[in-house]
């Protein structure tokens, strides 16, 4: 059992005694998360004669908000999301399942947003 493990760790490591990156990256599980993209979403709204001044009254946000969420600096709160999705399914006649969105690799849940 301890000769097993050395040859794990000694394939693990280099020869300079650092980790291997090609064996770490191999062990690293990075979880696929489906997000809105936001940034298409808000320019799908301005497409259609929307400003972010009217953006704000529609779904009770600033504008700065809105102008984050543009340039994905932040995301939207659930209620918030949900305000801009049903303004954007009702101004686009499109259904939820056609939202656009961006697929992002995250390495923990703490940085999927």
């Amino acid at each position: 059992m301890r000769q097993i493990k050395a040859v794990r760790i000694a394939q693990e490591l280099g020869r300079d005694g650092r980790e291997n990156p090609s064996v770490s990256r191999a062990r690293t599980f990075c979880p696929v998360v489906d997000l809105v993209d936001w940034f298409r979403v808000i320019v799908d709204l301005e497409r259609h004669g929307y400003t972010h001044r009217t953006l704000s009254l529609a779904t009770g946000n600033s504008r700065t908000a809105i102008g984050g969420w543009r340039c994905n600096i932040h995301q939207p709160s659930h209620p918030s999301g949900e305000a801009l999705v049903q303004l954007w399914m009702d101004v686009t006649e499109m259904d939820r399942d056609r939202l656009p969105r961006r697929t992002v690799s995250v390495l923990s849940a703490a940085r999927s947003r």
